[in-house]
């Protein structure tokens, strides 16, 4: 292989084809995109919530799952509706995401965000008619076709490995959408007090999303140029152009196509660990019933912890891990960077439940702690998910786009799969199970990780 290469040239610690002198400022750029899609999705999952009291109790789509509980807030979400939602988007990313390594990501960011926009528009032209239990499925389809969320998310993940030449940058994504993503609930919940509250949580959804596609059209910088133009690794076997059918089953041929499947093991770990997601919302809603003078207060600290470990913990290990075990940047390290935050936090996540649910009674006899110490530890865990993204990625040299859109309709399977097992309220005695289980299946499927394959 040549020297000149980008395989060999780029810091491997980085995710992205090349170093951008001006990483930075993409990011900068690109950070307004996340946070108005995710605002937009929490005001609009509200909405969506008010919306569907509207409907007569003996509608087949009423079962709600507490998706969010923060004090007095709670959030649930219709769970026929997100898994109609999941189903169209599964057979849409593949579609979607390859145009993005074609074509870019700009163009995709515009589509899926775009779907966005035309969903809300849906729900608010029927919502105060006779046609709203209609007009809920063909917004939803609509939504999906576009390539709903998922779709959003891999091409978010897929820029950030573009430009960005830290391996914990991922983390800022997370932690940006998911402080947005509450902010837009509290905006929702605020505006459940207007006269017209549906109206005006629709009507300020669709103006977000109606200025994002705007920035982003005008403003917003394309990442790089198409990966047909990109110099491919030698022995990588390159596939022509890709069917329809090829591109649908996407999600499932991550598992065996050739050019994806190193990935599988990850693939099949982050998908358990999404499955477990909704442990973290059954301590909020544990915590809420306590019923106790502090629990506001409380109720802030796993957003806290969450964010200390996204922002602070994650970059300086990586710093640390950089300066010190590994100032020569191979792939390798950078691969073995992410998969042992991967693994240490699945395991903390393990611990957490482990002490939450059996040590509990104990420690309370001991010393009267009135909480369970997995609510303390287990935002700790949240690291797990960029840093698997961040695994697959490194052993998957080409489709990026198609990578990343394949994780997230996967991981917003595993996560509907977890709040659907939990069901609603706080008391579920068996989903800690279900949470050990499936956390032990990511840690045994991440641990048979193959590194990168040299090229």
């Amino acid at each position: 292989m040549s020297p000149s290469h980008p395989s060999t040239k780029q810091d491997a610690l980085s995710p992205g084809n090349f170093k951008f002198k001006d990483e930075g400022n993409l990011i900068v750029k690109f950070l307004p995109v996340v946070v108005l899609a995710s605002v937009c999705r929490g005001l609009s999952l509200f909405a969506r919530y008010n919306y569907y009291h509207q409907w007569p109790a003996h509608s087949s789509s009423r079962r709600f799952n507490t998706w969010l509980h923060m004090g007095e807030i709670v959030l649930k979400v219709d769970m026929w509706a997100m898994a109609v939602s999941i189903l169209v988007s599964f057979i849409s990313v593949g579609c979607w995401s390859a145009l993005g390594d074609r074509r870019g990501r700009k163009c995709v960011l515009l589509i899926s965000i775009l779907g966005a926009l035309l969903r809300d528009l849906i729900y608010l032209a029927v919502a105060q008619t006779e046609f709203k239990e209609h007009g809920a499925v063909a917004a939803t389809v609509i939504e999906g076709l576009l390539g709903g969320y998922a779709t959003f998310a891999g091409v978010a993940h897929a820029y950030i490995w573009d430009v960005s030449t830290r391996r914990s940058i991922f983390c800022l994504l997370h932690a940006v959408t998911f402080f947005s993503f509450r902010f837009g609930v509290v905006v929702g919940y605020a505006v459940d007090h207007n006269p017209v509250p549906i109206k005006a949580a629709f009507g300020g959804s669709i103006f977000l999303a109606c200025s994002n596609l705007l920035y982003v059209h005008m403003l917003f910088p394309e990442s790089s140029v198409s990966s047909a133009t990109l110099p491919k690794p030698e022995g990588i076997t390159m596939v022509g152009a890709k069917s329809a059918f090829a591109h649908v089953t996407s999600p499932v041929a991550i598992f065996f196509r050739s050019s994806l499947r190193r990935s599988r093991w990850v693939c099949l770990a982050l998908f358990a660990y999404s499955a477990s997601s909704a442990y973290g919302v059954k301590l909020e809603a544990l915590l809420a019933s306590m019923n106790q003078s502090t629990t506001g207060f409380l109720s802030t600290i796993p957003s806290f912890l969450s964010t200390v470990t996204w922002v602070f913990i994650v970059p300086a290990a990586f710093s640390s891990f950089q300066s010190t075990e590994h100032k020569d940047a191979t792939e390798f390290a950078g691969f073995l960077f992410a998969k042992t935050v991967a693994l240490c936090s699945i395991a903390l996540a393990l611990l957490a439940i482990f002490l939450g649910e059996w040590a509990w009674y104990l420690l309370w006899v001991l010393f009267k702690l009135p909480y369970p110490l997995s609510f303390f530890l287990y935002p700790l865990s949240v690291a797990a998910l960029p840093a698997l993204y961040s695994v697959a990625a490194s052993v998957t040299p080409l489709e990026h786009g198609g990578l990343f859109g394949s994780l997230s309709v996967w991981v917003w399977l595993g996560e509907f799969l977890s709040y659907y097992v939990a069901g609603d309220g706080s008391q579920s005695l068996d989903y800690w199970e279900w949470a050990m289980a499936v956390l032990m299946l990511s840690l045994i499927s991440l641990a048979a990780q193959d590194p990168p394959v040299p090229v």
